[in-house]
This record gives structure tokens, C-alpha cells and sequence, in this order.
């Protein structure tokens, strides 16, 4: 559970900051 869940927080936190960048 748990660190599986902290890992999947991570994973979209980098996502969105990679979409940003990339919009920009």
C-alpha cells in the first residue's frame, strides 16, 4: 500500500511536470 501509493504520487507529479515543460 503504502509505498506503492507514495511511488504512484511521485510518478504523477513528475508527469505533470513534464507536461508543463512541454507546453511551454
Amino acid at each position: 500500500g503504502n509505498i506503492v501509493r507514495v511511488q504512484g504520487d511521485e510518478f504523477w507529479h513528475i508527469t505533470r511536470v513534464l507536461r508543463l515543460n512541454v507546453h511551454d
